[in-house]
């Protein structure tokens, strides 16, 4: 188990709305990106952390993990890219699961470095309002 698990509710809080700032500067402020970021929080479920809907004992990733299950693309996919193998399809799928993954990996990595700070220094964001972070927080002065 990593330091996480120690870290207040409060502390935690405050992490995840920046983590939801940074997501979605890094994919747009769009209507779209912003309400997804209304239905997720970082989280623990069994002692894993990690990215899950919102008040519910469901993380993302294990939603991704049942994508994976589908063997063929669902006719949505199939409409937009008709060209597309099932062997693509489960590439893509367990991809998408990586990735997720690896980035809940990087947020645990993230909220290390920043347990280092002190709790007074984190001040919780308002993703909805695109306020800026003090990227210095997660990056160090330079």
């Amino acid at each position: 188990m990593n330091n996480l698990s120690n870290i207040s509710e409060s502390y935690l809080k405050n992490l995840d709305s920046y983590i939801k700032e940074l997501i979605v500067r890094f994919g747009s402020g769009t209507e779209d990106n912003i309400e997804s970021m209304n239905h997720i929080e970082l989280g623990y479920l069994g002692g894993n952390f990690g990215i899950k809907i919102k008040n519910k004992e469901l993380f993302v990733s294990d939603i991704m993990n049942a994508l994976e299950d589908m063997e063929e693309p669902p006719q949505e996919v199939k409409e937009y890219y008709p060209d597309i193998t099932e062997r693509e399809w489960q590439a893509s799928t367990r991809l998408s699961t990586l990735n997720l993954l690896l980035s809940e990996r990087l947020i645990i990595l993230l909220f290390e470095n920043l347990l280092k700070k002190s709790e007074k220094q984190i001040k919780p964001v308002d993703y909805n309002k695109n306020k800026i972070i003090n990227n210095s927080m997660f990056f160090g002065n330079k």
